[in-house]
């Protein structure tokens, strides 16, 4: 009998067939010792020579050249500021002030007194004594004492010495008879060491500022009391 000869588009499929039955038949045989084997994976280098000698530039270098072309939107601008010069006096600001509380003020010790008025010096020596009591001294400070303690301390602030007795020495260059006339060394020294603003018994153990708290207290309700004095009056 003579069969009509297959196309070629047959004889393609049927190769197709045959081929892919050939490769799952081969998978299914492949013995599981060759699974294991251990398998080398290479990877071809298409990297161009060009790209390669760019490891021979400084970093420096590279990041300089990123950030020149990286954007500079976030960046502000500066606003250059114009001053005007103009030649002339400086004219001052005068602030208002109550001129009825400086009519009193005749000198520097009434405007100290107006700060240490004698209620507050009162209470200086109470509580000094208090704490010479409580150390079985002699309790015998006075009001003139605390008022001529503190002088000594504010006219130790600009007149310095080496060391504070040297203020009652008999040296020309040392003593001062302004200090030596208004309170004697040895009274000084003890005041000094019983000078208090507070009762120990009775302090408050959060505050580390306890024992000066009277101070600051009776200063700032002063300082609301008389205003402040311009420095350009």
């Amino acid at each position: 009998m003579n069969f009509p000869s297959p196309s070629l588009l047959e004889i393609h499929r049927i190769c197709a067939m045959r081929y892919e039955e050939t490769a799952v038949e081969s998978k299914r045989r492949i013995n599981g010792n060759k699974l294991k084997v251990s398998t080398e994976i290479v990877f071809e280098n298409d990297i161009d020579d060009d790209f390669s000698s760019e490891d021979d530039v400084p970093l420096s270098q590279i990041w300089k050249t990123l950030t020149n072309n990286s954007p500079k939107s976030s960046a502000k601008k500066k606003i250059k500021k114009i001053y005007q010069w103009v030649k002339d006096d400086l004219r001052p600001i005068l602030d208002h002030f109550d001129e009825e509380v400086y009519e009193t003020q005749n000198g520097p010790l009434q405007r100290f007194l107006n700060f240490f008025d004698e209620d507050f010096i009162q209470m200086i020596v109470t509580e000094s004594n208090k704490y010479a009591q409580q150390r079985n001294r002699k309790t015998n400070i006075k009001n003139f004492e605390v008022k001529s303690f503190i002088g000594v301390l504010l006219f130790s602030g600009y007149v310095q010495v080496p060391r504070r007795r040297m203020l009652w020495e008999r040296e020309q260059d040392t003593y001062n008879k302004l200090i030596a006339e208004s309170i004697s060394r040895d009274r000084f020294e003890y005041i000094l060491s019983y000078i208090h603003l507070a009762d120990n018994t009775n302090l408050d153990q959060s505050d580390k500022f306890a024992k000066v708290g009277p101070l600051f207290d009776h200063l700032k309700y002063k300082f609301i009391e008389y205003a402040p004095i311009d420095h350009c009056l």
